[in-house]
């Protein structure tokens, strides 16, 4: 977290709100410790225990403000200060959430040198553990979370080299760091058993490049984009917008949620295949809004959602089976 906000922002650590995805309201919860890597960035750890009535799947989740400020690949906004984050369970047998490792250097990588950094640890079950590179979150408690406007790869920044992760062995490569500064990494873990996805996990990480003297430049790789993993989701993408729409292919609800970094007036249109209105949607002029569209009545087919801004319009296109 940000301890630029002085005394202030470590009272307001010491309590957090937890999240357990139940229907239940958030519940506070102490720091049990601390550390402070830099002098203006803490790494805090909470910790409680919560009995779930039933085994159903929850997110638990807490969002937080005093998210570390300045990372050079994240765009300045009220929003996007904010940060989240969650861990999804599917409680049908004992275990064990994957754990990252997170070596004592994690935090400083060298400039214009390759940077390894092996996140992974043995799962407690002997589950298998796929990783992916992803973007941070955003949502609140009870709802499904989108990704954070603003966010940018770090190698997307300058374009220039390449960044991966181990999808197996879970050792993320940045070849390389090109620019001082803090960037943001988030990496997701899912678990799997018997062909069966029993957990999903993020991890929020700030790391920090600095030009160690002393050691020679690496030769640059080519410029590559970052592989993301698929989702069962689709982003209009503006340069002061995203909307979210989930889950795609669809079945019942259709979920779309816009988080603009500025008021904007929008105009959202459902149409079939043919191009014919289904159903239009005007949100107030504000930074956020949500939807839930019945897609129940609808035939199977191929359908479209149209997004109108002054400045232009997007197109996606969606099935349902």
């Amino acid at each position: 977290m940000d301890e630029r906000g002085g005394k202030m922002a470590s009272q307001q650590q010491e309590v957090i709100d937890f999240c357990y995805g139940d229907g239940t309201p958030p519940v506070p919860v102490s720091r049990s410790e601390r550390q402070f890597p830099f002098t203006d960035i803490s790494v805090n750890t909470y910790r409680t225990i919560y009995t779930y009535p039933s085994a159903a799947p929850r997110t638990a989740s807490v969002l937080l403000t005093y998210r570390p400020l300045g990372a050079r690949n994240l765009l300045a906004s009220t929003d996007q200060v904010l940060f989240y984050l969650e861990t999804t369970i599917y409680p049908e047998a004992v275990n064990t959430t994957p754990a990252f490792a997170l070596p004592d250097n994690v935090l400083q990588l060298p400039l214009n040198r390759p940077a390894v950094l092996p996140l992974a640890t043995r799962d407690a079950e002997g589950d298998s553990v796929v990783y992916s590179l992803t973007r941070p979150r955003l949502s609140e408690c009870g709802f499904a979370s989108t990704s954070l406007p603003g966010y940018t790869y770090p190698n997307a920044v300058e374009q220039k080299g390449t960044l991966r992760i181990d999808p197996r062995r879970g050792v993320l490569s940045w070849n390389s760091p090109t620019s001082v500064g803090y960037y943001l990494l988030e990496v997701k873990a899912e678990e799997w058993r018997k062909g069966r996805k029993i957990s999903e996990t993020y991890l929020d990480l700030t790391v920090a490049t600095r030009d160690l003297p002393g050691q020679p430049a690496a030769v640059l790789p080519p410029y590559e984009p970052v592989q993301e993993a698929p989702d069962n989701k689709f982003e209009l993408t503006g340069e002061d917008l995203i909307v979210t729409v989930y889950p795609v292919p669809v079945q019942g609800t259709l979920n779309v949620l816009l988080r603009s970094a500025k008021p904007v007036k929008t105009q959202l249109h459902l149409l079939n295949g043919q191009g014919e209105l289904l159903g239009e949607f005007y949100p107030s002029n504000s930074v956020q809004e949500r939807w839930e569209i019945n897609t129940r009545p609808l035939p199977a087919g191929v359908y479209l959602l149209r997004l109108q801004t002054p400045e232009k319009t997007y197109v996606q296109k969606f099935t349902k089976p």
